[in-house]
C-alpha cells in the first residue's frame, strides 16, 4: 500500500474529486490499518481548513479511527456488504464524524452509542408515478424504455431512465391536456418538458403540468422539491405555482423547496433572474441568493447562501449547513421512506455534514448515534428517544 496514494485519496474525498473505483480504494486502505496517522493527518488539516473548520483541535483522533474501523467491521459482519458498498459506507462516516466534531466543538466524539434496530432501509432510488390526463396511472420505476403513451400533441417517451415529452409539429390553441409526475418518498425522478425544460424531482414531490405548451405563458404547478433548468423562450414566461407564492422565470437554474409540513417555501437561484410573487409581495432574485415565504403570514425574505449545498441533493448527497435536528430527520424520512417519532422534546442540536445517498439507513443512524441520539428503529418507524 502507498501512504502518498492513501493521502490524496482522503483530499480527493474531502473535495469531492473521487474517480470510479476510488472509494473501493479508500476503503481498502482504511480497511488495513497501515497507516492510521494519515487520518490524524488528514483531520487535523480538514479542521484547520477555513472551509471545513473552526479551528478546534478538541476531538479525539484515536477514537475517530476507532469508531470508525468498528463502524466498518459491524456493517461487513451483520450485512455483509461487498467492498464497494463499505467503501460508501467508511468514506461516509469519515466526513460525518469530521462534521459533527465542527458543529460541536466543545465535545469529544463519544464512542458508547444508545440505539436499537431492527431494520434497515436501502437509500432511495429512481423511480415515479406518471398520472395521465385521464386519471390512469403509469408506475415509471418499472416501466420500460420506449413510447408509453400519447397525451394530447405530445408523445411520451422512456429514455435512459426520464421521461420526456415530445411535441408533435406546430401547435396553436390546443386545448391543454395535463400530467402530473409524482414522487413518494424515496424516489427521485428527472423528466423533460416538451419546451426542452429540464425538472427534476426530489423525494416526496409532484409536478403538474400541460404536455404542450400553449398560449402566453408556460405554467406548472409544483409541491416538494426540484430542481430547474428551464429553456429560455422570451415571449411565453415560465411561471411556478406553489402552494401560496409563484415564481417567473425567463430562463434559468433555480431549486424550489415548497413542502407542507415545513415553515416556509424557499427558492434558491443559481443563474439566471426570477420573480417571486404572493399576494402581498414582489422580489426579484440575483444568483447566490435564496427567497423565503413564511406560510404563517405569508412575507417573503431573501440571503446569500451556499447554493452547492442547496442542490447536493441533485449531485446525490444528503449536506447539512448547521440544520436543525427536525430538518435533518424530514430529509431522513422522505429519501429513506421511514415515519419518524419523538418521544420527548425534540433534540436541540443542528448539524452539519454531507455523505453520500446511496448509503444505508443505519450509516446515517450511527452518525447521530455519535452525537448522542438515542433511537430505535422497527418496522419503517424511527423513534428519537430521550
Amino acid at each position: 500500500m502507498n501512504k502518498a496514494e492513501f493521502e490524496q485519496l482522503l483530499k480527493r474525498y474531502r473535495d469531492d474529486t473521487l474517480q470510479d473505483g476510488e472509494l473501493e480504494k479508500l476503503y481498502a486502505y482504511i480497511d488495513e490499518g497501515t497507516y492510521p496517522e494519515v487520518i490524524d493527518q488528514w483531520l487535523d488539516e480538514t479542521f484547520q481548513d477555513p472551509a471545513y473548520a473552526v479551528h478546534s483541535k478538541d476531538y479525539d483522533p484515536s477514537a475517530v479511527f476507532t469508531l470508525l474501523e468498528d463502524r466498518l467491521e459491524k456493517k461487513k459482519r451483520v450485512f455483509g456488504w461487498w467492498k464497494a458498498a463499505a467503501a460508501t459506507a467508511a468514506a461516509a462516516v469519515i466526513l460525518l464524524l469530521v462534521n459533527i466534531s465542527l458543529q460541536q466543538r466543545n465535545k469529544p466524539v463519544p464512542i458508547n452509542v444508545t440505539a436499537a434496530a431492527d431494520f434497515d432501509a436501502p437509500p432511495g432510488k429512481n423511480g415515479a408515478v406518471l398520472t395521465l390526463a385521464n386519471g390512469s396511472q403509469i408506475l415509471l420505476d418499472s416501466s420500460s424504455n420506449g413510447v408509453l403513451a400519447q397525451e394530447g400533441n405530445a408523445r411520451l417517451l422512456k429514455e435512459e431512465g426520464r421521461l420526456n415529452y415530445h411535441k408533435n409539429g406546430i401547435v396553436r390553441n390546443a386545448t391543454p391536456v395535463y400530467n402530473m409526475v409524482t414522487t413518494p418518498r424515496g424516489r427521485q425522478f428527472k423528466l423533460v418538458l416538451s419546451d426542452g425544460t429540464q425538472v427534476l424531482l426530489n423525494a416526496g414531490s409532484s409536478i403538474r403540468f400541460p404536455t404542450v405548451f400553449t398560449g402566453r405563458e408556460r405554467r406548472v404547478e409544483i409541491s416538494g422539491e426540484a430542481f430547474l433548468e428551464v429553456a429560455q423562450t422570451a415571449e411565453m414566461p415560465f411561471v411556478i405555482q406553489l402552494n401560496k407564492s409563484e415564481v417567473v422565470v425567463l430562463g434559468t437554474q433555480f431549486n424550489v423547496t415548497d413542502y407542507s409540513d415545513e415553515d416556509n417555501a424557499r427558492t434558491t437561484l443559481l443563474e439566471g433572474a426570477v420573480k417571486l410573487r404572493t399576494a402581498m409581495q414582489e422580489m426579484v432574485l440575483k444568483p447566490g441568493q435564496q427567497a423565503r415565504m413564511e406560510r404563517n403570514n405569508g412575507r417573503l425574505s431573501s440571503k446569500t447562501v451556499d447554493t452547492d449545498q442547496i442542490i447536493a441533493w441533485t449531485r446525490g448527497r444528503l449536506s447539512f449547513d448547521n440544520t436543525n435536528f427536525a430538518d435533518l430527520m424530514r430529509q431522513i424520512s422522505r429519501w429513506y421512506d421511514v415515519d419518524i417519532v419523538y418521544k420527548g422534546a425534540i433534540p436541540d442540536i443542528h448539524i452539519g455534514g454531507s455523505l453520500h445517498r446511496d448509503v444505508n439507513l443505519s450509516i446515517v443512524m450511527e452518525f447521530l448515534g455519535t452525537n448522542g441520539v438515542h433511537y430505535n428503529i422497527s418496522d419503517r418507524t424511527i423513534t428519537i428517544l430521550p
